[in-house]
């Protein structure tokens, strides 16, 4: 009887133990969980602004593109007046269309 009553003693001494590191996993799962769940979120908000990054690339890409074709067709206008103003000039200097001096 004394043996049976020491080993009784010494499952529930077991099964406590073993209840309370269940339980010590169990709160380390849900830790587990949660921070699964945040780095999915992370990764989720990082990707969006990923796609948002890239789309304001492609617009300034696209924006600098037209700038540079703006300057482009700025830059021969201003070649075109240039000369104009030098084919001007060059008539003045020879008495063309030149009032008095």
């Amino acid at each position: 009887m004394e043996f049976i009553v020491e080993n009784l003693a010494n499952v529930s001494v077991k099964l406590e133990a073993l209840a309370e590191r269940q339980d010590r996993l169990e709160r380390q799962q849900e830790r587990t969980e949660r921070q699964m769940k945040g780095i999915q979120k992370l990764l989720t908000e990082g990707a969006k602004q990923l796609i948002k990054q890239g789309a304001a690339q492609k617009r300034a890409e696209r924006e600098m593109a037209e700038i540079r074709a703006a300057l482009k067709d700025l830059a021969t206008a201003q070649k075109r007046t240039d000369e104009r103003f030098e084919r001007w000039l060059e008539r003045g200097r020879n008495g063309h269309n030149s009032k008095a001096r």
